[in-house]
């Protein structure tokens, strides 16, 4: 079936919703959420060839299929600006080319693979050579991405839309090996800088109504093959997973990073795949890492699983609810019931007028503090407020990327870590900063603490480079 069928007929696709589970143990949590919506294996490995098909023509001279890279999504630049290089396109002199996509993109590949497509060499082509689709983040886009991507930014001059069939709400994309973990024999090339640079705004110049940027020169072979590397591991779906996203967990207070990103997990999943496609078939999964320059870790899950319970070395005593929480639920450590409780709010109308709330005490502080969490979270509440979409999942996508966004990368970013404190005054939270629309994931400055809040709103946004 033809992509663009698919596109039309799965507007009514609806991808199946978080179940509410209770784990205790790495493998248990993982057949729970994870296994529940893992494509077939004969549908990753059939997508995991295309894609080595596609990245070959890819490095042929003058073949219309690029390249897709994760760098450089977005990049905060201070005084509230941020510079994105998203639908950027670059063509080296070799004729070698590549854009910069979000990775929201890996998240349409994961789809089309769950929903059993069979992949077409060609057509993929056509829909990445003919910018037919859009392959940035579809709920917002910034200056910059409206004035170089050479690819549809909004619904209406796209094609193929994927926020239209291809969402997944409520499930977190985490991949296996990072885009940007090192490359096994190729530690000292220099990717982000010098392969694939960001550049500057002013190199894209107009060609045939599209933005262009031409490097004059040519990769090494070595360099492309980093190239390639991360080409696959951005969008094989070999080398990710869905996991419920952090507002729907409940967890230990010891936990600091989500479940997705856990290095145990990460082992786990490594050896649950290597299995899992190379029973369908033999030697797939070390030829995956071979081209993704990763390093291959295989063994018995059930020992390394063993191993981490015994260990204790990572907290997944996890509750997964049905729906997000709200800020107004305070989750208590697991225990055997899993238990959570209600806090109700009030605002004292003396001690705001008195200045006794804690933000209105703490904001001249904090905005002297780049590296502390209050900072880096109003930080990424301001950015985003610029881009006209204040929300809790653009707040926490700000502060959760350590790659675009080391100015603002928080590792505990949940309901019970720094987000939270920002939510309530009570007991040891930061102060009550946000609250929650309801009928929305917006977010706003809670009324009592606006006036401050816009007092030291020029501190925040203040250039860190």
């Amino acid at each position: 079936m033809k992509l663009k069928h698919i596109f039309s007929e799965k507007r009514k696709f609806k991808f199946p919703e978080v179940p509410e589970i209770a784990a205790f143990t790495v493998s248990d949590f993982f057949n729970k959420t994870s296994r529940r919506v893992l494509p077939p294996a004969n549908c990753i490995i059939a997508m995991h060839k295309m894609l080595i098909e596609y990245a070959n023509d890819a490095l042929g001279k003058n073949d219309p299929a690029r390249f897709l890279s994760r760098l450089h999504e977005s990049v905060a630049m201070g005084n509230g600006l941020t510079e994105t290089r998203r639908g950027g396109c670059t063509i080296m002199a070799d004729g070698l080319n590549y854009v910069f996509a979000s990775n929201y993109f890996a998240r349409v590949i994961y789809v089309l693979t769950y929903c059993g497509w069979s992949p077409n060499l060609n057509d993929f082509k056509d829909m990445i050579s003919k910018r037919r689709i859009c392959i940035g983040y579809p709920y917002k886009r910034t200056n910059g991405e409206r004035r170089i991507s050479a690819y549809p930014t909004i619904r209406k001059d796209a094609e193929y839309y994927p926020a239209d069939c291809f969402y997944t709400p409520d499930w977190y994309l985490a991949h296996i090996v990072g885009v940007m973990d090192p490359f096994v024999g190729h530690e000292r090339i220099d990717l982000r800088g010098v392969v694939l640079p960001r550049g500057k705004l002013d190199d894209w110049n107009i060609e045939a109504g599209l933005p262009v940027r031409r490097i004059q020169a040519c990769l090494s072979k070595e360099e492309k093959e980093v190239v390639v590397a991360q080409f696959l591991r951005f969008l094989d779906p070999i080398n990710y997973v869905l996991v419920p996203n952090q507002r729907h967990e409940m967890h230990s207070p010891q936990k600091r990073t989500r479940i997705g990103e856990e290095p145990c997990f990460i082992s786990y999943l490594k050896r649950w795949m290597h299995k899992y496609v190379n029973e369908e078939e033999s030697g797939l999964y070390e030829e995956f890492c071979k081209l993704a320059l990763a390093p291959v870790e295989s063994g018995s899950i059930e020992v390394l699983n063993d191993d981490i319970e015994k260990r204790g070395s990572i907290q997944l005593k996890v509750k997964i609810t049905a729906k997000p929480m709200k800020e107004s639920e305070v989750t208590l450590p697991i225990k055997e019931h899993c238990k959570k409780t209600k806090s109700k709010k009030t605002i004292d109308v003396a001690s705001v007028n008195s200045g006794g709330l804690k933000a209105v005490r703490r904001m001249k502080l904090w905005s002297q503090r780049p590296g502390g969490h209050p900072y880096k979270i109003i930080r990424a509440f301001l950015l985003a407020q610029k881009e006209g979409i204040a929300s809790r999942q653009l707040i926490e996508d700000y502060c959760t990327n350590q790659i675009d966004h080391p100015d603002m990368y928080i590792e505990c970013f949940t309901e019970r870590g720094s987000w939270g404190s920002l939510m309530s005054d009570a007991g040891n939270n930061y102060g009550h900063v946000f609250e929650r629309l309801p009928e929305c994931d917006k977010v706003k400055i809670w009324a009592p603490v606006m006036e401050v809040m816009e007092k030291y709103r020029n501190a925040f946004l203040r250039d860190m480079r």
